[in-house]
């Protein structure tokens, strides 16, 4: 970390003495710098480029994978290595989009309605199988963590407790520490002090259609009046938005309205006017929709009505996705200058006087590409002082004439890391606000600005400094900011919400420092979790892999949970035999592996020669003079990992190909088979189709199963011996080609396997469905067949993650894990039912689900909502009679005007 640390301090000083942010001259002389001479570090892709010359709107690159992986490439070539935020997006697209270049979001609109009228399961449990549970109870799920999870280390991480990435804050004026809080993944929160004066979180939004928000607001007037917009617009998912939510009494009811207008849109900013709090106005877009642009709305009557903000009726401006909302302080004659900017060639900033009825079009000197990232303050102290952040221009821009004239304060901003010159600007369409505060000590304004860290200024951009320092060895909060808000009653306190959650910020005028309180991620539980394993005997033992916060794991106190590995945790194993062997991976198949239950864990002695009962393992070969991992295989993004049923010292890794690990060292490329589609030589390794999963038969070791990315299915019945590998999805076996997220093997029988499938819609063809059933693999000719139900208990056709069968009803009862919750099946497929919010899960994204046999749990890990568990019946009859399927009831019509909880 020394050498880090002074490389920064090094490039640091390189910057300062160089200016190397070339756009901020051209600004300074009001001119827009030429596409041939912008520095190299900012070239924006050609593709790009390209786009914003020739079209009116060009949507955001995140809805399609070709453009993506364009965007990545270029990126890579600019020398960021390490951009795995869009690595794990296009993870993500890739799957559902597959075998199209985009994600067919009618498939969501369907499930999403077809969730809320399926039938649902229930059951009992018997007396005395759970302490506490009393006899004839209803299981519900329950959240088992993480509590109290620490950062794995403090680099990127920052300090204290940690969750997952946060959207949107705000402060309850009139409730001294009341909080609410937008997360990406885990719906709408609140913090209140309960009847012990302990401080707790509460979910308010279990219920909504869906969990993914980007903003909250209260009204400063009316403090129980709270708003809430939907939808990730950071993270690019954009049918998920589907409207705001309003509540009038604190969270505790709520009503959606804007549903029509914001359909498909994420609502990243809720204005609320400060003089007339039932004006509204919402800035949205990211529309899945590859030409659909955002909008700007307005209510005057707190939101039960809209209009929309017409581009065409301000002459100028162009259609947008619009980021940002911000109002000033009122001038001498009593009026409030208010502006909203929007994402479009060239960029879109317009401002008003009148509260929203009339806009004008303001024309600050930033470049004709495609602005995706900007972001609009007002100064707490001068009514005609605006600050405006492009991060595609690498530039902050002041004016003190409402935006009629410009200049850069962008000198000496700190971007550094290593070599890389503007390594804090380079993920500015995901991280990236400014804000301003009041220096009570001076009387004028601080600027905030959050991008991969949160800097400030206090003398008008003279000179920045790095508040978060979340890419220095001691950072203080962790990396990725998407918010910051002030305190209305005290300008030194702030909110800030990154990717670790949501975080206290104090500024200290007299030393003019920033501490950070870092417990309120405490009991936050929105950790968005790819996989996880668990102790087959006890589900207070577990560990998983987390979107941008390593591996989190319990050794049997759910208050208090431990970290391990870094980046983007993944796959995870634990050892039935001895449980504290387990293993925990990281992005692109870094595997980590203790024996002593993670006692002696750091990053800093992983090195298995030094600390050999916690240590790396990943595989790595040296070819011409430089390390490689996997010997160059392609490898997934999330890479599978799975321990043998039978030897649990045998641990096997997927890639393109399958090795295994015996304890001791590496056997690569098993049976010399490559398991997926050859790759085009033409094309980085990166797009290359890698192995999903894989999967053992519990009944005989010999069988293995790999599913990959563009859906073929290979077996081997002798342990992956020189030719024994068979191809399952031939022509004949009547299998889609999608990809593969999950295989489940038959407890006893190797020849029967289950398949999940993600994806959307085929080529010009609707998906067939994501649940299949293949028995006789072993023959010439096996038998496969879409088990996802019939017309009247269909599993909503959407993605599905993962797929569990039941030992104790291995024939007909199974259990899937969907981007819309799980669902249940005691017809071996022939209908399905709700098995996750009916039974008090949340409505959240379930990427993995898995049954401990000997415990009778069904613990499933959730991308937003951590993970949970349900205790299931213990009878071994068929089907689970104690397991009854209810029909939903129709409300008449007089009921559904506050169906908006669903």
């Amino acid at each position: 970390m020394d050498n880090v640390t002074s490389r920064m301090r090094m490039c640091t000083a390189l910057c300062l003495a160089v200016g190397l942010c070339l756009g901020s001259a051209f600004i300074a002389l009001g001119q827009s710098p030429k596409p041939g001479e912008k520095s190299a570090s900012t070239q924006k892709p050609a593709a790009e480029s390209t786009a914003a010359q020739t079209t009116a709107f060009v949507p955001s690159s995140l809805v399609s994978v070709h453009r993506l992986e364009q965007q990545i490439a270029s990126a890579r070539a600019r020398g960021l290595k390490e951009w795995n935020y869009r690595d794990a997006h296009l993870d993500w697209l890739r799957q559902r989009a597959y075998p199209n270049d985009t994600v067919d979001w009618r498939a969501y609109t369907a499930a999403f309605a077809q969730r809320t009228l399926m039938p649902f399961a229930q059951f009992r449990l018997a007396p005395g199988l759970r302490p506490g549970v009393q006899p004839g109870a209803q299981p519900r799920w329950e959240f088992l963590g993480p509590r109290n999870l620490p950062v794995p280390y403090e680099q990127f991480y920052g300090q204290g407790s940690t969750s997952g990435r946060v959207n949107g804050v705000a402060f309850d004026p009139s409730a001294d520490g009341v909080i609410y809080i937008a997360s990406a993944g885990g719906g709408a929160w609140k913090r209140t002090k309960s009847s012990d004066s302990t401080w707790t979180w509460t979910p308010l939004s279990d219920s909504w259609k869906n969990l993914k928000t980007s903003s909250v607001a209260v009204d400063p007037t009316r403090p129980g009046r709270v708003y809430v917009g939907t939808g990730d617009f950071d993270g690019g998912v954009s049918e998920y938005g589907y409207g705001v939510q309003r509540s009038l009494n604190g969270g505790k009811d709520w009503t959606l309205v804007a549903s029509t207008e914001l359909k498909g849109l994420s609502t990243r900013r809720i204005l609320i006017d400060p003089d007339t709090p039932d004006i509204i106005t919402v800035a949205a877009g990211r529309n899945s929709s590859a030409s659909t642009p955002g909008k700007l709305l307005r209510s005057e009557n707190g939101g039960d009505n809209w209009q929309e903000v017409l581009p065409s009726t301000i002459p100028g401006v162009k259609p947008a996705d619009w980021e940002d909302l911000k109002c000033g302080i009122k001038d001498s004659q009593g009026k409030r200058w208010c502006y909203a900017v929007g994402a479009s060639d060239g960029g879109e900033v317009i401002r008003t006087n009148d509260h929203g009825r009339h806009w004008q079009k303001t024309s600050p000197p930033l470049s004709s590409y495609y602005q995706q990232s900007l972001a609009i303050a007002t100064s707490q102290t001068n009514p005609e002082t605006v600050y405006l952040l492009s991060g595609t221009d690498e530039l902050i821009l002041k004016s003190d004439s409402h935006g009629d004239r410009w200049e850069s304060i962008t000198r000496a901003f700190p971007s550094c890391l290593g070599d890389k010159s503007d390594y804090n600007w380079s993920q500015s369409d995901y991280d990236f606000y400014i804000e301003t505060a009041l220096n009570p000590q001076t009387n004028e304004d601080i600027i905030y600005v959050g991008l991969i860290d949160i800097v400030a200024s206090i003398d008008d951009g003279q000179s920045w400094k790095s508040v978060g320092k979340t890419y220095q060895a001691d950072a203080l909060t962790h990396n990725d900011q998407h918010t910051l808000v002030v305190n209305p009653q005290q300008p030194n306190e702030l909110l800030a919400g990154n990717d670790g959650g949501v975080y206290g910020v104090t500024f200290d005028p007299a030393t003019n420092a920033w501490s950070f309180q870092t417990d309120l991620n405490t009991d936050l539980g929105l950790t968005q979790f790819y996989r996880m394993a668990a102790d087959p005997k006890d589900s207070t033992v577990l560990i998983g892999g987390a979107q941008d916060n390593a591996s989190p794991l319990s050794t049997g106190d759910l208050k208090n949970w431990k970290n391990v590995g870094g980046g983007d945790g993944g796959f995870s194993a634990i050892s039935s035999s001895a449980t504290k062997t387990q293993y925990a991976t990281e992005q692109q198949l870094g595997i980590y592996r203790t024996t002593d239950q993670w006692t002696n864990w750091t990053m800093d002695n992983a090195d298995c020669g030094a600390n050999p009962t916690d240590c790396e393992i990943t595989y790595t070969e040296t070819i011409n003079g430089t390390p490689v991992h996997w010997g160059g295989d392609a490898v997934a993004f999330i890479a599978p990992i799975v321990l043998d049923p039978n030897n649990q010292n045998l641990l096997y890794a997927g890639t393109t190909y399958l090795w295994s690990w015996d304890g001791t060292s590496w056997s690569k490329h098993l049976g010399n088979q490559l398991l997926t589609q050859p790759g085009d030589p033409r094309v980085s390794p990166n797009y290359w189709d890698t192995i999903a999963t894989v999967a053992l038969a519990p009944s005989d070791s010999k069988r293995i199963y790999t599913g990959s990315h563009t859906g073929q299915i290979w077996m081997s019945t002798s342990a992956a011996a020189s030719g024994s590998w068979k191809r399952i999805d031939t022509k004949t076996s009547g299998l889609p080609s999608f990809s593969i997220t999950d295989i489940a093997v038959h407890p006893t029988n190797p020849d029967t396997i289950l398949i999940s499938y993600s994806g959307t819609a085929g080529k010009n063809a609707p998906h067939p469905g994501h649940i299949w059933k293949c028995t006789n693999t072993s023959s010439a000719s096996p038998h496969c067949e879409n088990i996802s139900g019939s017309p009247s208990g269909r599993l909503p056709n959407i993605p599905t993650n993962t797929i569990v069968i039941d030992p104790k009803s291995p024939d007909l009862v199974y259990y899937a894990g969907t981007d819309v919750g799980v669902f249940v099946s005691k017809s071996g497929g022939a209908t399905w039912a709700d098995f996750g919010n009916s039974l008090g899960l949340p409505n959240v994204q379930v990427n993995h689900l898995l049954l401990q046999r000997d415990s009778g749990y069904l613990v499933a890990a959730t991308f937003g909502r951590g993970i949970w568990e349900i205790q299931l019946p213990p009878s071994s009859r068929p089907a689970f009679p104690e397991m009854l399927i209810q029909r939903r009831v129709t409300l008449p019509t007089s009921h559904k005007s506050n169906a908006s909880k669903n």
